[in-house]
């Protein structure tokens, strides 16, 4: 398993909603007692993290403009 496709899998995860969190491989990597596995560990760790963040604060902005757009139309149709 190359380390390019750790990170990949890393950003991709969140939008699987951890659905294979545990065949994640960056586990095996940041539990290794190998001091450069563990640096790719470590690093696919904060990649998930940021991934993980930044799909939560894009679902909760496109939420809150859906939900503003659904009011904007409904306050233009009871307007005279």
């Amino acid at each position: 398993m190359t380390q390019a496709w750790i990170y990949a899998f890393s950003i991709v995860l969140p939008m699987l909603c951890f659905l294979f969190v545990s065949h994640w491989p960056g586990l095996k990597y940041l539990r290794s007692k190998d001091p450069l596995a563990k640096k790719i560990g470590i690093i696919a760790s904060v990649i998930l993290a940021l991934s993980t963040i930044v799909t939560v604060w894009y679902a909760v902005v496109l939420t809150q403009e859906a939900i503003q757009s659904s009011v904007n139309s409904i306050n233009a149709d009871m307007s005279p």
